[in-house]
């Protein structure tokens, strides 16, 4: 598929003290924001969402309490934080249009590290924070907010993983 650079749009997010604020927005501020203006579709992946990432998982059962299809792909969810486990499980288990998938790779060093936020298939967050208190507040990370065509090959890849035989689905 051909896509134009032109078309393309990238602002920067970030977190930690010595980077936010200065113009710069920052990673939960973008999630937040981006979450709030979903219409249809997110598809969330994550290396971790630990407990202080729940204030995230409550954002988007409020997408799935509008009737919004969320999608989420995270790494090894058996080793993930347990409320974690547990949130997840029970918003499989509430909402017939939320599917969750863990990433469990039969080699042990072999993780899925990404940190990608894609909503209504048009705007895209990528970045190095997981959903963590550290992740969102204390570290600092830095995203990048793409829209334009290029959402879309970051949808396929996410495609991709989500039938990759090392990717499960969650009951």
């Amino acid at each position: 598929m051909k896509y134009s650079r032109r078309a393309d749009r990238v602002t920067l997010a970030a977190t930690g003290t010595a980077w936010t604020g200065h113009g710069i927005r920052t990673v939960e501020s973008e999630i937040e924001e981006i979450l709030d203006g979903a219409r249809s579709n997110i598809v969330i992946v994550a290396y971790a969402i630990g407990a202080g990432g729940l204030a995230f998982l409550e954002r988007v059962e409020d997408c799935l309490a509008r009737g919004i299809e969320v999608t989420m792909i995270l790494n090894k969810l058996p080793r993930q934080d347990s409320k974690v486990q547990t949130k997840i499980r029970a918003l499989a288990k509430e909402y017939t249009y939320f599917t969750a998938f863990s990433f469990e790779p039969s080699n042990d060093k072999e993780a899925l590290h990404a940190k990608v936020l894609v909503v209504d298939s048009s705007i895209a967050l990528v970045g190095s924070a997981n959903l963590s208190m550290r992740g969102l507040v204390l570290n600092h990370e830095l995203g990048v907010v793409i829209t334009g065509p290029i959402v879309f090959r970051i949808l396929r890849l996410l495609s991709e993983l989500s039938t990759d035989h090392r990717t499960k689905r969650v009951t």
